[in-house]
Formats: structure tokens, sequence, C-alpha cells
């Protein structure tokens, strides 16, 4: 009877060494890979803006110079861009998750057929596709609709 050795082998540890790397890692592999890839930005993008929001709008409280000097670098052109960004980003991931929910609950998925040779991969069906594609209108909504109230001031 032979002990197996405790502990992970090597491809597993040479994997488990890539860390964030490889959590980053982006290799196209179809339109889902791409979904999630964008999701992963965003949703990094709207972490660091919450902070980078939090911490500033917490100027405030040092008084209304610091306050006064902090929009005069947020009221310009590369603010409102980035406003605008902000808006992509949070009309793409709110779309992009309800099509995630809604996948997680089965109502976008196929049926599950019986794995034959030659395999089929495709859960990213019409239905799926379709939100996809409904998500980057969404953002683009949002994008329209940001430009409308940040330069024409409706």
């Amino acid at each position: 009877m032979s002990k197996r050795k405790r502990g992970s082998t090597e491809p597993e540890m040479r994997s488990a060494r890539k860390g964030v790397r490889r959590w980053l890692y982006y290799h196209p592999q179809g339109l889902g890979r791409t979904a999630f890839l964008f999701h992963r930005v965003t949703g990094l993008g709207l972490t660091a803006y919450f902070v980078v929001h939090v911490l500033s709008v917490g100027t405030i409280l040092s008084g209304e110079d610091a306050w006064e000097m902090f929009l005069e670098i947020v009221e310009t052109p590369v603010g409102w861009y980035g406003e605008l960004l902000l808006l992509a980003a949070i009309g793409f991931h709110f779309a992009n998750g309800v099509r995630l929910i809604l996948g997680e609950f089965g109502l976008t998925l196929d049926k599950p057929t019986r794995p034959d040779y030659p395999f089929k991969t495709g859960s990213f069906n019409l239905a799926q596709k379709s939100l996809l594609v409904l998500a980057f209108v969404v953002a683009a909504l949002f994008v329209l609709l940001g430009y409308l109230f940040i330069f024409l001031e409706l």
C-alpha cells in the first residue's frame, strides 16, 4: 500500500502561482468569454470609482474652499468624459448582471442534453446573445442620456 504525497501536483502549483495574473488573463474563446471580461473590468472600475468618490466627497469636511477646488478639477471636459465612461460602465454592468441572473435561474439556457461525441459547447444561445446585445444598448443609452444632461444641460 503506497501513500500518496500530500500537497499539490506540479501543474497545480504552477497554475496557482499565476495568482491575480491568471484571474485577469484573457484569451478570446468566444462571446461569453468577452462578456465575462467586460463584466469583470466594469466591476473593478466601478469599485475603484466608489472608493475615489467616497474620498473625494469627504473633501467637503475640509471646508468650502477645499470643496470648491475639488469641483474646479471635476468640472472640466476630462471630468465630463469620465462621467460618460462611468455611465457606460454602470449601464453595461447592470444589464449584463441581469443577463447573468436570468441564466442562473435557467430562464435563458437550453435544456441539458446528453454529452455525446462530438461534444457541442454552446450554452451561449440566442437568448443569451440577445441579452448581451441589450446590455451594450443599455450602456449606449446611459451614455446618450448622460451626454444630453452634461453637454446640453437638459
